[in-house]
């Protein structure tokens, strides 16, 4: 330990190591931290630390899972074009909004905290399709272990969006605080940062690393990984990411997930005015009122769409010429020779050229290469040699 530490941040240790228990020495190392001063003499100690209060989050979060979910597992497997989890307060409306868009049958009913496991189900709008989970309900004091809290929080971490649901029946604006606050101590935020990066683990390859680097170079990356027992990983940067926003993103500290809102219950005595409260309490998190549901079903895949930068590009038989009803879903930015690793390897080794409709070309195709950009609605018929 440095020795020029200040005599607060030398008591604070004293408190780490008398700590009995596991949340203690969280708690006890995050104050120590706030104390410790920035400065060259200290940075080693700091990413120690950093490293301690990564691990024992890790295990916390493993242990406060299971005894929450009580041994039912916490991850949904991802099905469709992105999962999407519904977070709200007891008796909210989650369990109405997935049995009315979706294929699940959960249960419903007037009891709160009716849901204890996670519930799924799939949803269908112009063959695009969404899974929607429903998990507990968020409580006040969920981030903490308080109810089946953990269980809904770690599975926020894991899905694509997340769908704030609020009940215009009562305080609006309350319910959001609730939400946000408890995702806030769990590591997720709503807004988009202006740097994300992502880690994504790997058996092999090294590490490769896309997009930008702000004071560092890959060398310092790569020796970072490696501090951390990371040998083999794909790191996305968007934005420009320093040494430190990589230290976040490995420990999980921050996650960033898009968010919408869906107001239910809209037929209550005074939900006029409560929408009203609510829309003045959102900043950019879009909203939507669960009235009418083939439309809310139009609007959620739309919103969707845009908020993952997805498009939809239907495919065409070179054969029987016959254009697929259902999409594939890709991200924006997807070229030809993508889509054709998609559809079967055959067309991707053997890929000669393809052929695109889209509604700006007119009534022929355009003749084009591997490297074409395709765009949503766009239809293609690859042609193998």
């Amino acid at each position: 330990m440095p020795a020029n530490l200040p005599a607060e941040a030398r008591a604070k240790w004293i408190k780490v190591m008398e700590a009995k228990t596991k949340e203690e020495k969280l708690r006890a190392l995050q104050e120590f931290l706030s104390c410790v001063p920035r400065h060259k003499g200290t940075e080693k100690l700091i990413k120690q630390v950093r490293r301690q209060i990564a691990i024992l989050r890790r295990e916390l979060e493993k242990e406060r899972v299971k005894k929450s979910g009580r041994g039912v597992g916490h991850f949904v497997k991802k099905e469709g074009a992105a999962q999407v989890l519904l977070v709200g307060l007891t008796n909210s409306g989650k369990s109405t909004i997935l049995s009315k868009l979706t294929n699940a049958s959960p249960k419903i009913s007037n009891q709160p905290f009716t849901t204890k496991k996670p519930v799924a189900g799939m949803m269908e709008c112009d063959g695009v399709r969404f899974q929607l989970v429903e998990g507990p309900a968020i409580v006040e004091g969920a981030s903490d272990g308080v109810c089946y809290g953990n269980l809904t929080l770690a599975m926020a971490r894991n899905a694509d969006v997340l769908a704030l649901v609020i009940d215009l029946s009562y305080n609006p604006v309350y319910q959001l605080k609730v939400i946000e606050e408890e995702l806030k101590k769990s590591g997720i935020i709503l807004e988009k940062p202006s740097t994300v990066v992502t880690i994504k683990r790997r058996g092999k390859g090294g590490i490769v690393i896309v997009g930008n680097l702000r004071n560092c170079s890959y060398k310092d990356v790569v020796e970072l990984l490696r501090n951390y027992g990371i040998h083999h990983a794909y790191v996305k940067i968007t934005g420009e990411a320093s040494l430190d926003d990589i230290e976040e993103a490995i420990q999980e500290e921050k996650i960033y997930k898009p968010a919408l809102v869906i107001a239910t219950k809209v037929d209550v005595s005074g939900s006029e005015d409560r929408l009203n409260e609510l829309k003045r309490a959102l900043s950019n998190t879009p909203l939507l009122i669960f009235d009418n549901y083939e439309l809310v079903k139009v609007k959620i895949k739309d919103m969707l769409l845009n908020m993952l930068d997805l498009i939809r590009v239907y495919t065409r038989n070179s054969v029987t010429k016959e254009i697929a009803e259902k999409p594939i879903i890709v991200k924006i930015g997807t070229t030809v020779i993508e889509v054709a690793r998609i559809i079967h390897s055959q067309l991707y080794e053997n890929f000669k050229c393809a052929k695109v409709w889209r509604e700006n070309f007119g009534k022929r195709p355009r003749r084009v290469g591997r490297n074409f950009v395709l765009e949503d609605g766009d239809i293609v018929e690859i042609i193998a040699r």
